[in-house]
């Protein structure tokens, strides 16, 4: 056995693991080069010259040579090793299956969307290489899926620590997919996603599973405000002669990567609703929060925006569409937030909200104030372009917009922790602290403070 949780045990776990990685890795490569050959020599993209596949055929034959032996030394010492429960819920052992199953996934997500381009392309291409390390690395990851498994560890957040990274992976590609269009390769990303999150799914009180779902519902509820914003400047101007068609569906795949993102993400967080390790109201308060934000943020944006256009010119039903659709946000989430939270002024999420809002409000104040008075130095100094004082005066219109939210939410805040102060029951006085400050005090001798205490421990119990 490997022994007890020692630094000395800790040590040859990780030897062990890692020499059993390496083994792995270097029969993963050593395969999928065979594998590779004879796909293409089964009529799979070009087949290898003779020599080519000599050297292939040379090359996994030295690779296995030393991988099998190495690594089945290996796997022998640790699989007699389970049977102690320490070895077989180490997070040494839990860490490094988790990371091949992640590898595996990503490697999967990458050749998958390699071989989907390979295949769209109008000329010859090598497809046997994504073939091959699809393959190959899918049975990496299923052996590391089942045997990962067999084991309970001792921090539960090992069981999904992948599945959560795979499914931040998985999810970024298939937003990127959409951008780009490429429905074969978004499905294709949304198959491995799903793949992740089964993988993950019993598991639904991990509370940092929740970390992650919100974020990207968060970053989709950013995405489809702004586009939508967007859309409809762009569906005015069409109508109105001054937009082209692509200016209009330009902002599809944004529009549809969002509202994705939206939908599977806001549906898992009010399906893990007080199942998450938070309590209900919790989700609740954070699924409002984020659209207030956002939208504060868009009709703030806004606001800068036509100031802007109008001191530099230029049109301004972009900066009216993040107006309308930003308030038209932020209004209701901020007023349902408010009503979740009436009664509880000191709630963490609503100190998050505040205080990401003043934190937010402050950099940006800051930001654009710089802009501005050096564009305006520059302007009186006559060491600046023509547009210096313009300029300025454009950026300006930005700076005070986040001062004003700045100074609101900063006096929200302040506000919220009077209330709080005030609210604070006074907690009930311990009988066993009043004796022994009695006692400190002269009040009260010890043999008396001995009496009470006996009185008060053989009292009766509520």
């Amino acid at each position: 056995m490997i022994g007890r949780r020692t630094r000395a045990g800790g040590f040859r776990r990780f030897y062990l693991y890692s020499a059993l990685s390496i083994a792995v890795l270097a029969a993963a490569l050593g395969i999928g080069a065979l594998l590779n050959a004879v796909l293409r020599a089964a009529g799979v993209g070009t087949a290898l010259g003779a020599a080519d596949l000599s050297r292939t055929v040379s090359l996994t034959i030295a690779v296995l040579a030393f991988a099998l032996p190495v690594g089945g030394v290996h796997l022998w010492l640790i699989a007699r090793s389970l049977r102690d429960p320490v070895e077989s819920g180490s997070e040494a052992r839990h860490g490094y299956l988790n990371a091949w199953l992640l590898v595996a996934l990503v490697v999967d997500l990458i050749a998958g969307t390699a071989l989907i381009s390979a295949l769209a392309l109008p000329f010859p291409s090598e497809p046997a290489p994504f073939i091959a390390a699809l393959v190959v690395a899918s049975a990496v990851g299923v052996a590391a899926w089942l045997w990962v498994d067999t084991t309970v560890p001792e921090d539960t957040r090992r069981r999904t620590q992948a599945a959560r990274v795979a499914m931040a992976v998985t999810m970024t590609d298939l937003f990127a997919g959409e951008l780009r269009a490429g429905l074969v390769s978004a499905a294709y990303a949304l198959v491995l996603w799903t793949i992740a999150l089964l993988r993950q799914w019993r598991w639904r009180v991990d509370r940092d599973r929740a970390l992650y779902t919100l974020a990207f519902y968060g970053v989709g509820v950013a995405l489809v405000t702004i586009a939508a914003a967007l859309e409809a400047s762009a569906l005015i101007r069409r109508a109105d002669g001054t937009a082209s068609l692509a200016a209009v569906t330009a902002l599809w795949p944004a529009l549809a990567a969002g509202a994705l993102l939206v939908t599977v993400h806001l549906g898992l967080l009010l399906a893990d609703r007080g199942r998450n390790g938070h309590p209900a109201v919790v989700t609740d308060r954070l699924v409002l929060a984020f659209p207030a934000a956002v939208g504060l943020a868009a009709a703030l944006a806004g606001i800068a925006l036509a100031w802007s256009r109008l001191v530099l010119g230029g049109e301004l039903v972009s900066a009216a569409a993040l107006v309308a659709l930003g308030g038209a946000l932020y209004v209701p989430a901020w007023l349902a937030l408010l009503r979740h939270t009436r009664t509880e002024p000191q709630s963490d999420v609503r100190r998050f909200y505040l205080f990401t809002v003043v934190c937010l409000a402050l950099v940006a104040t800051v930001l654009f104030g710089v802009v501005s008075v050096y564009n305006a130095l520059v302007a009186v100094l006559l060491i600046g372009s023509p547009n210096s004082a313009r300029d300025g005066l454009a950026w300006l219109g930005a700076a005070l917009a986040a001062g004003i939210a700045f100074a609101v939410h900063v006096w929200l805040l302040v506000r919220d922790q009077r209330r709080t102060r005030t609210i604070v029951e006074p907690q009930a006085a311990d009988p066993l602290v009043d004796v022994l400050e009695a006692v400190r005090a002269g009040r009260l001798s010890i043999e008396d403070a001995a009496v009470r205490i006996r009185g008060e421990a053989s009292g009766p119990r509520g």
